[in-house]
């Protein structure tokens, strides 16, 4: 059972928190208990922690506090919008190379190691480049992570179909007429559902760490704040340099908290599906 497992309910605690941020930002900054994120004040340009500003100020004069908080809505929008682009692509691919094998498998598969051999921040520069419309949004930053990211699902949806198809119900569905679509879809795919749900938790972790880490490097949707994006402009400002150390140290603890959360999730419900697990 899944509330006997220590870690996947101290995830789950952990990921409620940054929920109720992202869901309650819009609330709490229209009833003023936030100050307004985007709100500049360049006579308090760099202040430290007070009780006006819990996080200190950015370079004009915006409140940290509620940016972070308000950073969680991209967090968690980018992590399951190119999550489930990732699996939805992934497991597509794989359901259908492992299916059909033969030629299929084989130009589905090398198109896949392709994915999986070339750099991911070469293939994400090149796709942020080419990729319409001009400019980063939300939505294109999604769609970069999850074009870039999904043929490690692939290869694992494929070994599950592989095993799967030579199944006997597999056979009997097969006999009684069911066609390939059919089989695929109502027949194999369910059985290997529990593993590429896993899967996507434990996905939506790197996604948001690929998130943080593309922001960082200036590849961040123009449209939202973001936690690597506070975190860049606390490294262009020279933050720890004039001492303002919880600049750069919040956003980067609540980075490692939501990857922790959704970690400790995955590998909880990983044990779940996979007994060889269990028995460890």
């Amino acid at each position: 059972m899944f509330a006997r497992s220590r870690l996947g309910m101290v995830g789950l605690l952990m990921l409620l928190v940054f929920v109720v941020m992202a869901l309650t930002a819009p609330g709490l900054t229209s009833a003023g208990i936030l100050q307004n994120p985007n709100r500049q004040n360049l006579s308090d340009r760099f202040e430290g922690p007070s009780s006006d500003y819990w996080f200190g100020t950015d370079q004009l004069g915006r409140d940290l506090f509620s940016r972070l908080w308000w950073g969680a809505q991209a967090s968690l929008l980018i992590g399951f919008a190119a999550t489930a682009i990732i699996m939805v692509l992934g497991s597509l691919i794989g359901l259908v190379s492992g299916y059909y094998g033969g030629w299929i498998d084989e130009i589905l598969m090398r198109v896949t190691d392709f994915f999986l051999v070339v750099p991911f921040l070469l293939l994400v520069l090149i796709l942020a480049a080419t990729v319409p419309p001009p400019g980063t949004s939300i939505s294109k930053v999604v769609l970069v992570i999850g074009i870039s990211l999904w043929a490690f699902t692939a290869r694992l949806v494929r070994s599950q179909v592989l095993s799967l198809k030579e199944r006997q119900f597999v056979e009997r569905a097969r006999s009684a007429g069911a066609g390939d679509f059919r089989i695929m879809i109502r027949h194999i795919f369910p059985n290997a559902f529990t593993l590429v749900f896993a899967e996507a938790i434990l996905t939506v972790a790197v996604v948001i760490l690929l998130e943080s880490f593309l922001s960082f490097i200036g590849i961040a949707p123009a449209d939202m704040i973001t936690w690597g994006k506070t975190l860049q402009e606390a490294y262009v400002w020279s933050a720890t340099e004039t001492g303002l150390l919880v600049w750069v140290l919040m956003p980067g603890l609540y980075i490692v908290a939501l990857v922790l959360g959704f970690t400790l999730l995955g590998f909880a419900l990983d044990e779940l599906v996979n007994p060889r697990l269990r028995r460890r």
